[in-house]
Parts: structure tokens; C-alpha cells; sequence
């Protein structure tokens, strides 16, 4: 072990703990961009069907707004568009 801690070794302990800091809230900032961008892309996926359905929901149904799951996938929509077999 050490037998004497000199001024320089801890301005080196503190150096490197310093540019450990600023590698982690850089790389920290660059995780939050790409998870914003990608809730960016949900509300924008969200708009588009909206406007889809909006525009080709001929019977005037309703729109349930959310995901469900559907046959194992996912569906938004009516009732009707989500399970054919109650159309009327």
C-alpha cells in the first residue's frame, strides 16, 4: 500500500474523476437525444393513423384511441376495424 499520498496524487484522482464525469454526462445527453427522438417518432406514428383513420372512417365509427393487442399484434382503431366479425 501507500506509504505517502502527495498533493499530485490526488489532483490526479481528481483529474481523472473529472474527465470520468464529463465521458458520462456526454454520453448520458447522447442516450437522452436518441430517447427523445424516439418518442419523437411514437407521437408522430401516433398523428399519422390518426389522420389515417380520421380520413378513411367512412361510417362515421368512433376511434378508440390507444394501442391494443389484436391476434398478437396491435391494432388501432374502431371496434369494427379491430374485430370484423362485429361490423355491422
Amino acid at each position: 500500500m501507500w506509504k505517502k499520498i502527495r498533493a499530485a496524487d490526488v489532483d490526479a484522482a481528481k483529474g481523472q474523476l473529472s474527465r470520468k464525469r464529463t465521458e458520462t454526462l456526454r454520453t448520458q445527453a447522447e442516450e437522452l437525444e436518441s430517447l427523445d427522438a424516439q418518442l419523437r417518432d411514437i407521437d408522430t406514428f401516433e398523428r399519422v393513423v390518426a389522420a389515417f383513420f380520421e380520413q378513411y372512417n367512412e361510417r362515421g365509427t368512433p376511434l378508440r384511441f390507444g394501442l391494443g393487442a389484436v391476434d398478437g399484434g396491435f391494432a388501432i382503431g374502431s371496434r369494427r376495424a379491430l374485430h370484423p366479425s362485429t361490423a355491422e
